[in-house]
């Protein structure tokens, strides 16, 4: 899966990530951009910790409001779009793993406003420790989430033990 294809099922989910307004502090970036590019960071992170394998392979950038998927965040009125038109036709009856925490994501998070979102991405300590917050597409900015699997186990243990409940409740 890549990150682009996680990012559709997200913003089929839910339409928290279609929001044009800009955030007041900083960047012109729009609200919805920055929501689903720390939504997909939290995803990885949740999955490492789930699978100990990242859920996509595409890099995530370290900048100042966190990780951002270059692709997806050049991209997100064309995605939005796109997701949009393609409907909820697109979720199986059955759901998949990654659908399943796409919802669980939206039903754990989904209350937190644009700023408590971020920093809940900023949990990750693949973020904290990067420096120069500035989004480049350089090999120095990169989070190397898959070198150090075992925070992604804590994490996941400490933060998704629900997810196990949800997950069963939900795949029937």
């Amino acid at each position: 899966m890549t990150a682009l294809e996680f990012a559709k099922i997200l913003i089929r989910t839910s339409g928290i990530f279609a929001s044009q307004e800009v955030w007041q502090y900083g960047s012109q970036t729009p609200i919805g951009n920055t929501i689903l590019n720390k939504y997909l960071h939290i995803a990885q992170m949740f999955w490492l910790g789930a699978h100990k394998e990242k859920l996509f392979n595409d890099d995530i950038i370290c900048t100042l409001n966190g990780g951002v998927i270059p692709e997806v965040f050049d991209n997100w009125e064309e995605i939005v779009k796109t997701s949009e038109n393609e409907g909820s036709s697109l979720i199986t009856k059955k759901m998949t793993e990654p659908e399943l925490l796409a919802k669980f994501l939206i039903s754990r998070l989904g209350h937190l406003s644009h700023s408590e979102i971020i920093k809940y991405s900023q949990l990750d300590e693949a973020w904290s420790i990067k420096e120069g917050w500035i989004l480049r597409r350089g090999p120095k900015n990169i989070m190397k989430m898959d070198e150090d699997i075992n925070f992604y186990s804590h994490f996941w243990d400490t933060e998704t033990a629900d997810f196990k409940i949800y997950k069963r409740k939900h795949s029937k």
